[in-house]
């Protein structure tokens, strides 16, 4: 199961502004106004894809322990299943993209 890790980045959610700008309304590190600069992107496609970044990493975050659960219960006989030989790829991914997602090696 991942640990759970104080949040460093500019709390979600975060919204597309004008000029492909990334807007976050988290307050931590947001000290003269409620909306704080994010990123600024080159396209519409990629300051989206910026913007779900703190959605994304709170689902990887809730789906992981659900994948490894299930995993445990394939391996234990509780559940049948042939998914699962080895580490699971998707489980492996997931703990990939959280850990980069919040600084840590892998």
């Amino acid at each position: 199961m991942t640990p759970k890790t104080e949040t460093k980045h500019t709390p979600g959610p975060w919204a597309v502004g004008t000029d492909c700008k990334v807007w976050g309304s988290g307050k931590p590190n947001c000290y003269k106004s409620d909306a704080c600069f994010v990123a600024a992107c080159g396209n519409d496609q990629d300051a989206a894809i910026i913007a779900a970044a703190p959605d994304l990493l709170a689902a990887c975050v809730a789906a992981l322990p659900l994948l490894e659960e299930y995993r445990q219960r394939v391996f234990t006989g509780r559940i049948r299943g042939d998914l699962l030989s080895g580490d699971y790829e998707p489980t492996q991914a997931l703990r990939a993209a959280i850990a980069k997602a919040e600084g840590r090696a892998i």
